[in-house]
């Protein structure tokens, strides 16, 4: 005799059980925790390529106005000059030749330059045979937030043997 009352009554399960869905929600969590991580990396990486990329293009800008600059036979002064990339620029080049394009975006980052100009010897030839030229563009306090490019400008050697008769009379 059946205490339940309940003959030959089978019993079938129909959906979930309290702990299935527990187990459920905890590995779509999971998984979207990864997903979303992932995410926030590249999301990082992106914008550092493109601020880099900024930055390359203000250092070609830069550095192309100085072999002008150079090649037009108005060298460079020798020392250390700091600021935004525009305010190095406009003192390479003359004012009327720095009314440049609007950039299409506003930049993405404040970008602040370093620009060092010293006279690099070659031994036995000259002490003053060429320029280094040496430009940072950073943007950030990490490493990977700065750009570093060197330029050597060698001086006209009929140029370099005029200035050593010159010093030697």
């Amino acid at each position: 005799m059946d205490v339940c009352g309940e003959k030959g009554m089978k019993h079938s399960q129909k959906g979930f059980t309290f702990l299935e869905v527990i187990i459920a929600l905890a590995l779509l969590g999971s998984a979207l925790t990864i997903i979303l991580g992932l995410q926030s990396a590249l999301v990082q990486r992106t914008v550092l390529e493109r601020q880099q990329r900024e930055a390359s293009v203000l250092a070609r800008e830069i550095l192309s106005a100085i072999e002008a600059r150079e090649s037009a036979g108005e060298p460079m002064d020798v020392g250390v000059f700091s600021g935004t990339p525009a305010d190095i620029l406009n003192g390479i080049l003359p004012v009327e030749n720095t009314e440049a394009e609007a950039p299409s975006e506003p930049p993405i980052a404040d970008y602040e330059a370093q620009l060092s100009v010293e006279y690099w010897g070659i031994p036995n030839v000259n002490d003053n045979a060429m320029k280094r030229i040496e430009l940072m563009i950073s943007w950030g306090e990490r490493k990977p937030e700065s750009l570093q490019l060197v330029l050597f400008i060698p001086f006209d050697e009929d140029e370099v043997t005029e200035e050593q008769n010159e010093e030697e009379e």
